[in-house]
């Protein structure tokens, strides 16, 4: 996926987190390149306003790393900066703890 195009879904997601269109792309293109797709999945918690909805990108941006990637560490990181968004959301919480 081109730079320009990232940057799109992102903006797409970040105003409207149920566009199925900007999801649908977003998941295509993670599925040949999941680096790419749990960054943009990070850029779009990192850049949404709704806290609920922040920690929710992250968290999926931390299961693309810990269960394609093999990369706890990094998972577990933006697992924390999710529930440091949004405390009260339990995916995030739970998905840490799985984690240890």
């Amino acid at each position: 996926m081109e730079s320009g195009q990232i940057e799109g879904i992102v903006q797409r997601l970040v105003e409207n987190p149920h566009d199925e269109e900007a999801l649908a792309t977003a998941h295509e293109a993670g599925a040949s390149d999941p680096k790419s797709y749990a960054l943009l999945l990070e850029r779009v918690g990192a850049e949404t306003r709704d806290p609920a909805y922040a920690s929710h990108w992250r968290s999926e941006a931390a299961n693309v790393w810990s269960t394609t990637l093999g990369d706890a560490h990094r998972a577990a990181r933006v697992l924390m900066q999710a529930i440091e968004r949004d405390p009260t959301q339990r995916t995030a919480a739970d998905r840490l703890s799985q984690l240890y």
